[in-house]
């Protein structure tokens, strides 16, 4: 059995589900048993159901272990301890006090500075690389040269 194009179960399958949990009366049950016996696709369809309610079925039975005789008192106690509603919208929850506000302080102060060496606006004051004006290194070039001839035409 399908469902609706908006996901509604079709009738079969509601009157399926009613006819394996007894909610129908004897007259509509009898009537659905005549269609049972003529319809192999329904006949089939209610197989089925009963064979994943037989699947479901001791996972349904099976409850879940006792609390002890304390649970409950326990529970109580532990929410007694949790902070009131008044609590949180008074901002008594978040008071960090002097210390809190230090350490938040200080963690804003080396996320800073650490952004600042990381884009390179604090930093050593040599970065390692050159950098130099074209007439600067044409300079240089020069100064090279002529320190080099000098050095050739002295041997």
């Amino acid at each position: 059995m399908s469902q609706d194009a908006d996901n509604r179960p079709s009738a079969d399958e509601i009157a399926i589900t009613r006819f394996i949990d007894g909610e129908m009366s004897e007259v509509d049950s009898r009537e659905f048993e005549r269609r049972l016996a003529a319809d192999a696709r329904l006949a089939e369809a209610v197989r089925q159901a009963r064979e994943l309610r037989r699947m479901f079925a001791p996972g349904r039975s099976e409850a879940g272990p006792e609390p002890s005789s304390e649970f409950k008192t326990r529970v109580m106690r532990d929410v007694a301890r949790l902070p009131s509603y008044s609590d949180w919208q008074d901002g008594v929850v978040f008071d960090m006090g002097l210390w809190g506000k230090r350490i938040v302080a200080a963690a804003i102060i080396i996320v800073g500075l650490s952004m600042m060496v990381y884009t390179g606006l604090i930093g050593p004051a040599d970065s390692g690389r050159l950098e130099a004006s074209p007439a600067e290194i044409e300079e240089r070039i020069r100064e090279l040269d002529s320190s080099i001839r000098a050095e050739l035409e002295g041997r």
